[in-house]
């Protein structure tokens, strides 16, 4: 599956960690425990990631301290 661009709308753990910048093991945890609700599709034995979807994640969890004046 691809977008207008050629870029691919599902991508791996390790893809997905590496956007996020963290472990493919945690990710994999996160799968379990769904501590931090990160969206996940399953095909079969497959686990992939929306691409939108971690982006959109990362928007939703964007912390930004406002600027003193």
């Amino acid at each position: 599956m691809s977008n207008d661009r050629n870029e691919p709308l599902l991508i791996k753990t390790e893809q997905a960690a590496k956007m996020l910048n963290v472990s493919a093991s945690f990710l994999e945890k996160d799968r379990v425990h769904r501590r931090y609700g990160i969206p996940f599709v399953k095909i079969g034995r497959s686990v992939m990631y929306v691409k939108k979807d971690i982006e959109q994640y990362i928007t939703r969890n964007y912390v930004c301290e406002p600027m003193p004046f």
